[in-house]
């Protein structure tokens, strides 16, 4: 059963309370908490490669592979 604040709880009843999908970042912010092993939290990095370094090809391999980046060029995820 679901039921609104405006129905009223009786005295000693368990609540459970929805705060959404957000990073610990946002929580912090609006809650005053985090959680840990938040699967909502993220973390944006920004790389630049060169590609004249010698390593270039395997270092972009990497981060397609265990990353989710963007092309600035392309604005996407490719």
């Amino acid at each position: 059963m679901i039921r609104t604040y405006s129905d009223g709880f009786p005295k000693g009843s368990q609540v459970f309370l929805c705060y959404g999908r957000m990073s610990n970042r946002e929580m912090l912010k609006r809650y005053g908490f985090c959680i840990p092993y938040n699967k909502y939290n993220y973390l944006y990095i920004k790389l630049r490669l060169e590609p004249n370094d010698q390593d270039f090809a395997y270092r972009k391999y990497v981060l397609r592979k265990f990353f989710s980046i963007e092309d600035p060029k392309k604005g996407d995820n490719s």
